[in-house]
């Protein structure tokens, strides 16, 4: 049990760290064109145009800027942004990774379920084998206790006590049979 407390910690542990991976890239993306540190290229054109080229006005380079921003955004965003195929195949692998454990996970949680309702069953079974026999001698008790027979009322609560021992014993033996198929 302790192992798959430990690997359901784990698994949450890689899903937070790769949603939260998603959600910085995100921001990242959506902050990308307004950052003035992004587009070193583009800056650089535009000092070479400031530097090395006076007769364009300030309308006229905002234009060059614009229109390369533009260019920019009608780009392909994986040819815009080199890198960017690595990272997202890193993510998709972290991603298949987790699903992978999760999956396992799921696996192991639903064998033991499916085991605890064999479990069950086998002592619901119990349950209804001693039921009706119990009930009977409970029945014949108390008619012997009123009838004022306190030899006869003895002898069914000894019955009583040693049916309800069988069963306590046979209870006993399916749950150790249990965790002996289930511990192996």
């Amino acid at each position: 049990m302790a192992a798959t407390s430990e690997s359901i910690s784990a698994a949450i542990a890689q899903l937070q760290e790769a949603t939260n991976a998603l959600v910085e890239m995100k921001e990242y993306i959506e902050m990308h064109n307004l950052n003035s540190e992004a587009h070193a290229d583009i800056r650089e054109l535009v000092e070479r145009l400031l530097d090395d080229e006076p007769i364009y006005s300030n309308t006229q380079i905002r234009e060059i800027i614009n229109t390369l921003l533009d260019g920019h955004k009608e780009t392909n965003f994986k040819t815009a942004h080199t890198g960017w195929d690595e990272y997202e195949r890193s993510v998709a692998d972290r991603f298949s990774q987790i699903e992978t454990d999760i999956t396992e996970i799921k696996d192991i949680l639903r064998g033991k379920e499916e085991a605890k309702t064999d479990l069950d069953a086998k002592l619901l079974a119990i349950e209804n084998r001693y039921a009706p026999v119990l009930a009977r001698l409970q029945t014949a008790l108390k008619e012997a206790q009123l009838a004022g027979d306190t030899e006869l009322a003895d002898s069914y609560r000894r019955t009583i006590q040693e049916e309800l021992d069988r069963k306590t014993a046979e209870i006993m033996q399916a749950v150790e049979e249990w965790q002996q198929e289930h511990n192996e």
